[in-house]
């Protein structure tokens, strides 16, 4: 579930939710392998699926005289399904010019 605010004088902010990460489609040329805790191996690396994963962003996109520039920061936030493995959380910002 996604909501984006409309954008109001440059500004906009956005707000998702999804339950799990689990179902990630088909990978025909990875070797996945899921083991007896629920971690899974792709390619050699271990991760846990995530569930109740949350993500928010604002931008900011605007112009001064002849110059334009943009500004932007999100995050990400959800709960390890298998014991053991750290949760998720990210964050970026970032900008132009």
């Amino acid at each position: 579930v996604t909501y984006y605010t409309p954008k109001w004088y440059g500004l906009q902010a956005g707000i998702s939710y999804a339950p799990s990460d689990a179902e990630r489609g088909q990978t025909t040329t990875a070797a996945t392998r899921v083991d007896n805790t629920g971690a899974v191996t792709q390619n050699g690396t271990t991760f846990s699926p995530v569930e109740n994963i949350w993500q928010a962003g604002i931008n900011y996109n605007g112009q001064w005289d002849q110059i334009g520039f943009g500004l932007a920061a999100t995050a990400e936030r959800g709960d390890a399904e298998t014991a053991g493995y750290e949760d998720l959380m990210a964050w970026n910002v970032g900008g132009k010019v």
